[in-house]
């Protein structure tokens, strides 16, 4: 990184076309605060501070992710002022448009992989236990991700005869009006009606915590075969994606990004709608993923080992290179129309050579 880009930290710039910057945003003040820099804040003059804010915003590039159904009509109205919007999946640019940003402003730009990552070298392991059914999600211990759900529809659907294993690697255990990972399992244990135990269970329930090296993420993904993705929204879902790298199947909720690299074999979890946990106090009215841990069971029930490991087509469209290119082209595309001579002088740079 710093053999291509370290350079910039000697250097000075008076006029930066375009500005990109990437957050996840909570609400239009927050949104506000990061379109507009806190310099242009102290202008005296009014009309003045308003030429420079809307040419700012015009030349900003904003990357955000939303894992809901809609957005207010006052995260619309700052989110307008920008050059452009990126998300990363197709849902994000649907759900922007439906709350009235308009088209022309959204770019969809994925998540890349770079094909020399030592995760595809998963791709060239035999299948591992045959017979076994090695069910694994990572992320986040939250409403959205659904793993309480997901622990206690492991406990409901299947037997401790049956070839099953679940591990969840998370981060975090608490979260306000949803329970901890240890209350998670005592419930799922009393409502379960199939012969499982504490002592039975540990053997068949993985629950890691903490951070993890990138080292232990990959061991995971080369243990198991059979991607969990029980969340009720994502804009993306890192965990997935990695999953399909090294070619494992997936159980995914119809809701966000992962229905862009999903492919055959996957299995697609579409319920509806339902509101969104209160405890993200994001719009009153907002809408994620529903489904049953009936549903969710029964396509666990149903998903298969894979054969072989395999990695889909599709993903050529996600190469470090081709999601690079497709940046460049937003680039210069805003930066033509809001600076001609900074594009000329990023074409010129651009040409081998």
């Amino acid at each position: 990184m710093l053999a291509e880009v370290g350079f910039l930290r000697d250097t000075t710039i008076t006029e930066q076309v375009p500005l990109i910057k990437h957050a996840i945003l909570r609400d239009a003040a927050h949104a506000r605060a990061v379109i507009v820099p806190r310099s242009t804040l102290g202008e005296p003059d009014p009309m003045r501070a308003l030429v420079i804010r809307r040419a700012i915003a015009e030349a900003t590039i904003l990357f955000s992710v939303w894992e809901r159904d809609r957005i207010g009509a006052d995260l619309v109205r700052e989110l307008g002022r920008v050059g452009q919007l990126w998300v990363p999946c197709e849902h994000n640019r649907q759900m922007l448009e439906r709350s009235g940003i308009a088209p022309e402003k959204i770019r969809v730009v994925p998540h890349p992989y770079d094909p020399a990552d030592p995760i595809l070298r998963c791709l060239e392991r035999p299948p591992r236990a045959p017979g076994w059914r090695l069910f694994y999600s990572i992320g986040r211990w939250e409403p959205r991700k659904g793993y309480a759900e997901l622990i206690q529809t492991f406990l409901t659907a299947f037997k401790p005869t049956d070839k099953v294993v679940l591990t969840i690697k998370h981060s975090g255990n608490e979260w306000k009006d949803y329970p901890t990972p240890a209350e998670a399992v005592t419930r799922a244990l009393e409502l379960q009606e199939n012969g499982w135990t504490a002592e039975n269970l540990g053997p068949r329930l993985r629950l890691l915590s903490g951070r993890a090296p990138r080292e232990t993420i990959l061991q995971l993904h080369y243990e198991n075969n059979i991607y969990v993705a029980s969340s009720h929204g994502e804009a993306w879902n890192l965990g997935a994606f990695d999953a399909k790298l090294a070619g494992n199947r997936l159980i995914y909720t119809a809701h966000g990004g992962t229905e862009d690299f999903a492919g055959p074999g996957d299995m697609r979890i579409d319920q509806g709608l339902e509101p969104v946990h209160p405890s993200y106090r994001w719009e009153p009215d907002a809408q994620w993923a529903a489904y049953s841990m009936d549903l969710l069971g029964r396509y666990m029930k149903l998903a298969l080992v894979p054969e072989r490991f395999e990695l889909p087509e599709k993903f050529s469209k996600f190469t470090l290179a081709a999601v690079g290119q497709k940046m460049f082209g937003h680039v210069m595309q805003l930066t033509a129309q809001v600076q001609p001579e900074a594009y000329e002088y990023y074409l010129k740079c651009a040409r081998p050579g």
